[in-house]
C-alpha cells in the first residue's frame, strides 16, 4: 500500500486497495501574501471597529481578471456601514 498523503480521504484509501489511485484537487488559486519577513506588522484597529455612520470606515479590495491578451485590475473602495462605493 503507497504512503497516505497529507488530506487525502478514506476513498483515496479504498481506491488503492484496490490498485486504483485518485487525483487530488490542486490549489487554484496562487499565494501572493509572504508574511515570512521583520517588517513591522500594525496591528488592524478595524478589527473591532463596529461603523455606526457612513464616512467612519472605508474598506478596498483589489483583483485581477486574465483577458486574452492581457490582465485588468479592478479595485473597488467601499463604505463599511452603507456598503456603497466611494465616488
Amino acid at each position: 500500500m503507497a504512503p497516505r498523503l497529507p488530506g487525502e480521504s478514506q476513498a483515496g484509501a479504498a481506491a488503492d486497495a484496490r490498485g486504483q489511485s485518485l487525483c487530488l484537487r490542486r490549489r487554484k488559486f496562487v499565494v501572493t501574501t509572504n508574511s515570512n519577513h521583520n517588517l513591522p506588522v500594525y496591528s488592524n484597529l478595524a478589527a473591532t471597529l463596529v461603523a455606526t455612520r457612513v464616512d467612519q470606515l472605508w474598506i478596498a479590495d483589489i483583483t485581477y481578471i486574465r483577458l486574452e491578451l492581457e490582465f485588468v485590475y479592478p479595485a473597488v473602495i467601499l463604505d463599511a456601514f452603507s456598503r456603497r462605493e466611494i465616488d
